[in-house]
C-alpha cells in the first residue's frame, strides 16, 4: 500500500500532460504522412531498389549494412532500421513513415526532458520541444523515408546528452560507457553527431555550470578537455570514413566544380538564409539549387557582418545571458558539417540540416523572449507568455500540416518546387520522371529539355532525355545524351551505366561493356551494370566472364526476375541444362504468371528427359496463352514421350491451326505410333 502511494506521489501530472500534448500536437501535423507512398527522391535507393532493404532484415543483410558506401554514406543504423521496416511490412510503406513520426514524436520528449533536467525551467523547456516538433523547416526529416539517418541520429544524440548529464551528476565507468554508447550508434545512423562533443562542453558551460567564464581553474578545464578525448576520437574516426564513402560514391563537389570560394559565399549567405526561414517559414522545397556564383557581393558581405555581430554579442553576454551562448554557438557548430564546406551533392541549402542545429536558436528564444519583456515590462508576463507560446505553436502546426500534403506524391512535391525556386534543373527532372511514369511521355521530355536549359551541366536532365530517346528507338541522340552526362558526371556510376544500355542496343558490345565496367568500378554492388556487362560479354563469345558477372548479379538481388532469366539463358547457351533449369524454377516461383518464363521451364525438362514434367508445364503455358502454338507443339512432343499419341495429334493439329508446323521427322515418328485420328 505504500508503495502505491509513493508512486501515486511521484507522479507528475503536469509533465505527463505536457508530454501528452506534444505528442498530440506532432500527430495532428504529421499522421497522414503514413498513407504516402515513396518518392522519387533517394527512396528508390534506399527502399523501392534496393534488395538488401526490400528483403528485410536477416543476418546477409546486417553484414551488407556494415560494408556498404550505397548513397555514398556509412550508416549502417539507418539502413537496418529501414531493413527491420520491410519485415515488418514487406509490401508497403506504412511502417517506413510511422517509424520517421514516432522517432520525431520520441525525439521532442526527449529535447523536453533534457532541457528541463538541466534547467529546470518546464514551461521553457516544453515550448523548445514544442517548436522542435511542429516547425515546418522539420517536415523534410520526418515525411521523408530516406532521412530516416536524421531521426535516428538525432535520437541517439540527446540520449548520449542524457547520459552525458547523469555521468556529470554521478560519474561513474557504467554511466561514461553509456555516453559512449550512444554517441556510436548516433555516428552509426548519421556522421552529422561529429559536432556533438562541443556541444557537451557548451553545455558544461550553461546549464551545467560546470565551467565558469570568471572562477574556473585551469586543473578543472584540462579534466573537462581530457573527458571528451574518447568522443573527439570517435568522431575523427567517424569523418574519415565519411570522406571515404562520401568521395567514392561522387558525392562530394570537386573543386573546379565548386570553388572554396563559392562554398564559403553560400555557407555564409546559408547561416542567415536558414534563420530567415526558421522565422517565415514559406515556399520551402525539398531541394535548393546551389547558387554558384550568382550570390551578390552585398549579399555575402551583409550575411557575414551580421554573423561576426551577433557571435561577438553572443560573446559578451557569456557571463549574465549564458543562454544566449550557448544557444547561438550551438547553432553555428552544430551547423557546419552541412554547411557546404565540404560540398556533399548539388543542394545549396536543405530544410534537414537545420533539425538539430535550430535547437539553439530555440534556446535563445525561448528563454530571451521572457526575459526581454519582463524587463521591458517590469511585471510578471508568464501568462502572456504561455498564450503567445501557444498561438506560435498552433500556427507552425498549421504551416507544418499544409507542407506534409507536398510529399504525399512526386508531382506534389516537386511540381511545388518548381514553383517556388528558380533554376531548380532537379525539380524539372523529377516531376519529368513522374509524368513519364504516368505515361506522359511528351510531358516529360519537355520538362526535361527545360531542366537541361536552367542548368546545362545538370547531368542527370541528360540522363532522362536519353533515356526516353532511346525508348523512341532514336539511339543516336540518346547516346549524345549519355556521354555528355558522363563528361559532367565521369564519378556518377548511373551516368556510365546508361551509357553502357545505349551502346548495348546499338551493337557495340566491347564499348558497352567498357561503359559497365567504369560504373562497377564505382559501385561495386551494382546489381544492373554486372547483368548487362554479362550480356555484353555474351555477345562477345566471353562465356565464362559473362556467368561470372551474371551470378553476381543474382547474389546481389536473388529475386530480380531480369536477372535470373539472364543466368538461365546463359547455363542453356552453356549447356548447363541442369543450371538453367533451377533459375528458370525461380522465375516461375517469383512470377506464376509469366508465360513464356514457364515455357521455357518446359522446353528445359524436356530436354533433361522429364517429359511427365515437361507435360505439365505446357499445359499451365496454355491456360494462360492458348494462343502461344510453339507450346503445342512442345506439349505434344511431350506427350509422344508418354505414350499419349491420341492428345499428341491434337496439339499437332491445334498448332497448324495457328500457322506453325511441328518438325516433319515428329510427324512421322508419331504417325507409326498412331495413324492420324
Amino acid at each position: 500500500m505504500s508503495n502505491s502511494k509513493a508512486y501515486v506521489n511521484s507522479f507528475d501530472a503536469e509533465k505527463f500532460l505536457i508530454c501528452l500534448l506534444l505528442v498530440l500536437v506532432t500527430c495532428a501535423a504529421y499522421l497522414r504522412v503514413a498513407n504516402y507512398g515513396l518518392v522519387n527522391l533517394d527512396d528508390h535507393f534506399y527502399v523501392t531498389n534496393n534488395p538488401h532493404v526490400r528483403s528485410g532484415l536477416s543476418i546477409e543483410n546486417i553484414l551488407w549494412a556494415f560494408t556498404t558506401f550505397t548513397e555514398s554514406n556509412w550508416h549502417p543504423l539507418t539502413w537496418i532500421s529501414l531493413q527491420l521496416d520491410c519485415s515488418l511490412d514487406p509490401s508497403g510503406t506504412r511502417a517506413l513513415h510511422i517509424t520517421n513520426l514516432l522517432f520525431h514524436i520520441a525525439n521532442a520528449l526527449l529535447l523536453f526532458h533534457l532541457l528541463e533536467t538541466m534547467t529546470g525551467k518546464r514551461g521553457r523547456s516544453a515550448f523548445v520541444a514544442a517548436l522542435f516538433a511542429v516547425h515546418p523547416l522539420h517536415v523534410e526529416s520526418v515525411a521523408w523515408v530516406s532521412e530516416r539517418k536524421d531521426v535516428l541520429s538525432t535520437f541517439f544524440w540527446l540520449l548520449t546528452m542524457l547520459a552525458y548529464v547523469g555521468w556529470t551528476r554521478k560519474p561513474s565507468a557504467r554511466r561514461y560507457l553509456l555516453v559512449i554508447g550512444s554517441y556510436v550508434l548516433g555516428l552509426l545512423a548519421k556522421p552529422m553527431l561529429v559536432s556533438l562533443p562541443i556541444i557537451l562542453v557548451m553545455i558544461d558551460f550553461w546549464p551545467l555550470g560546470r565551467i565558469r567564464p570568471t572562477a574556473t581553474d585551469r586543473e578543472t578545464l584540462r579534466r573537462i578537455a581530457i573527458e571528451k578525448i574518447p568522443l573527439c576520437v570517435i568522431a575523427l574516426a567517424s569523418c574519415i570514413v565519411t570522406y571515404i564513402a562520401q568521395s567514392r560514391g561522387g558525392a562530394v563537389g570537386r573543386f573546379d566544380y565548386y570553388p572554396l570560394g563559392i562554398r564559403v559565399a553560400n555557407a555564409v549567405v546559408s547561416y542567415v538564409g536558414y534563420l530567415v526561414k526558421m522565422v517565415f517559414p514559406v515556399r520551402l522545397a525539398a531541394f535548393y539549387p546551389h547558387p554558384e556564383n550568382t550570390i551578390p557581393a552585398w549579399q555575402v558581405a551583409g550575411s557575414a557582418i551580421f554573423l561576426v555581430i551577433v557571435s561577438l554579442l553572443a560573446l559578451r553576454c557569456s557571463c549574465k545571458q549564458a543562454y544566449l551562448t550557448v544557444g547561438w554557438f550551438w547553432y553555428i557548430v552544430s551547423l557546419v558539417p552541412v554547411i557546404g564546406i565540404v560540398q556533399v551533392g548539388l543542394q545549396g541549402m536543405a530544410d534537414r540540416y537545420t533539425y538539430v542545429p535550430l535547437i539553439g536558436i530555440f534556446i535563445v528564444i525561448a528563454w530571451g523572449v521572457p526575459e526581454l519583456v519582463s524587463a521591458l515590462t517590469k511585471r510578471n508576463t508568464s501568462k502572456l507568455m504561455t498564450a503567445v507560446a501557444s498561438a506560435v505553436v498552433c500556427i507552425l502546426a498549421i504551416l507544418t500540416y499544409k507542407q506534409v500534403g507536398y510529399w504525399r506524391d512526386d508531382f506534389a512535391l516537386f511540381g511545388h518546387a518548381v514553383r517556388v525556386t528558380e533554376r531548380n534543373a532537379l525539380a524539372y527532372t523529377h516531376l519529368g520522371l513522374a509524368y513519364e511514369r504516368a505515361g506522359k511521355v511528351s510531358k516529360a521530355m519537355e520538362l526535361y529539355r527545360t531542366a537541361i536549359r536552367k542548368n546545362p551541366r545538370y547531368s542527370p536532365a541528360h540522363t532522362c532525355l536519353g533515356n526516353l530517346l532511346m525508348k523512341r528507338g532514336k539511339l543516336d541522340e540518346a547516346l549524345a545524351c549519355f556521354t555528355i552526362a558522363v563528361n559532367l558526371s565521369p564519378g556518377i556510376p548511373e551516368a556510365h551505366y546508361n551509357l553502357g544500355l545505349a551502346l548495348l542496343r546499338n551493337r557495340k558490345w566491347q564499348e558497352a561493356a567498357e561503359a559497365f565496367r567504369r560504373a562497377i568500378a564505382l559501385k561495386v554492388d551494382y546489381a544492373d551494370a554486372y547483368n548487362d556487362l554479362a550480356l555484353a560479354l555474351a555477345e562477345l563469345n566471353d562465356l565464362s566472364g559473362a556467368l561470372k558477372n551474371s551470378l553476381k548479379a543474382v547474389k546481389l538481388d536473388p529475386q530480380n526476375v531480369r536477372f535470373l532469366r539472364t543466368l538461365g539463358s546463359l547455363y542453356l547457351q552453356a549447356g548447363n541444362f541442369k543450371g538453367a533449369l533451377a533459375q528458370y524454377k525461380k522465375i516461375v516461383d517469383l512470377r506464376p504468371s509469366d508465360a513464356l518464363s514457364r515455357f521455357e521451364l518446359g522446353r528445359i525438362l524436356l530436354s533433361l528427359g522429364d517429359s511427365e514434367g515437361a507435360a505439365r508445364e505446357f499445359a499451365k503455358v496454355l491456360r494462360t496463352r492458348p494462343s502461344l502454338a510453339e507450346a503445342h507443339v512442345n506439349l505434344a512432343l511431350a506427350l509422344y514421350d508418354l505414350g499419349r499419341y491420341s492428345e499428341a495429334w491434337k496439339h499437332v493439329r491445334e498448332a497448324q491451326r495457328k500457322g506453325v508446323k511441328a518438325h516433319p521427322g515428329f510427324v512421322a515418328a508419331l504417325r507409326q505410333k498412331m495413324p492420324e485420328p
